[in-house]
């Protein structure tokens, strides 16, 4: 792995909230696949009634998916430490009269639930906290046993496309999101859970991993 700096949650919060405006343009630029984003959430394995926490949810880009998998009996939470990314979510929320969904200003480590969930997401958001090893425990510790938690997230990529596509995606990702492409998060993922799932999307340059918490394990 490169040298990759290490931005304090302040410069993290600022570039996100001065990225919040044109967010969905990124998906283009770092080639997101078609789909990648219900087929997280479909990891999850929600069902009408459930209760879901998405951690560093943005501009609620994947609020849609999770709002649909828990229906109106459902509820739907989402923290995120940028008030400009916040905003955005929380009008998506407002346009498409989800009562259901309940949005907090918060650092991924920090919040506090009044509920176990059934599952909980981290999308391109891991490679780019802080404290992402603290958070992702925080997450899975708000699991009710035998929910499941999913983190998807980009990876450098093996062979001829590895050595295409990484320089680009390491200065793209310094000049923008931040996010460190040389991190390999299910590590962290296999670490806590133990055993997990995985899957590569488009060359291995996406994945999706999922762990599920032993029904014998407490919230």
């Amino acid at each position: 792995m490169t040298g990759w700096p290490e931005y304090s949650a302040d410069f993290v919060r600022q570039r996100y909230n001065r990225l919040a405006p044109i967010y969905p343009v990124f998906e283009v630029l770092f080639a997101l696949p078609w789909g990648i984003r219900a087929r997280a959430a479909a990891r999850l394995e929600l069902q009408p009634g459930n209760r879901v926490l998405e951690v560093a949810c943005g501009t609620g880009r994947n609020l849609p998916h999770l709002r649909n998998a828990v229906g109106s009996t459902g509820h739907v939470y989402g923290v995120d430490a940028s008030p400009g990314m916040l905003e955005r979510a929380r009008e998506r929320s407002r346009r498409n009269g989800w009562p259901n969904v309940t949005l907090q200003l918060n650092d991924a480590c920090d919040y506090s639930l009044p509920e176990a969930v059934d599952g909980a997401l981290f999308s391109l958001c891991y490679c780019v906290l802080s404290r992402r090893r603290q958070a992702l425990w925080h997450a899975w510790d708000c699991l009710r046993p035998g929910g499941i938690l999913v983190l998807m997230e980009a990876k450098s990529a093996s062979g001829w496309r590895g050595r295409l596509l990484t320089p680009l995606a390491d200065w793209l990702s310094r000049a923008t999101v931040l996010g460190n492409p040389y991190l390999e998060p299910w590590k962290d993922v296999a670490e806590l859970a133990g055993k997990f799932e995985m899957e590569e999307i488009w060359g291995g340059t996406y994945f999706i991993c999922w762990a599920r918490k032993p029904k014998n394990e407490a919230a």
